[in-house]
């Protein structure tokens, strides 16, 4: 039973730091591909901050 607990929590822990990466990668890469001289909003596949708030619309 322990075994189990431990491994569902190191899972959920994963996927914490997963979602948390996918956040700040997706963040800077707003940042990079957004600003007003060479913005070319050209964002990565995928990118969490473009699908939460539709900027490609």
């Amino acid at each position: 039973m322990k075994f189990i607990k431990n491994l569902i929590i190191n899972a959920l822990t994963a996927v914490g730091i997963l979602i948390f990466l996918w956040l700040v990668i997706s963040w800077a890469d707003v940042l990079m591909h957004n600003d007003p001289i060479t913005g070319d909003k050209q964002y990565m596949p995928g990118n969490a901050i473009v699908m939460m708030i539709g900027l490609t619309e």
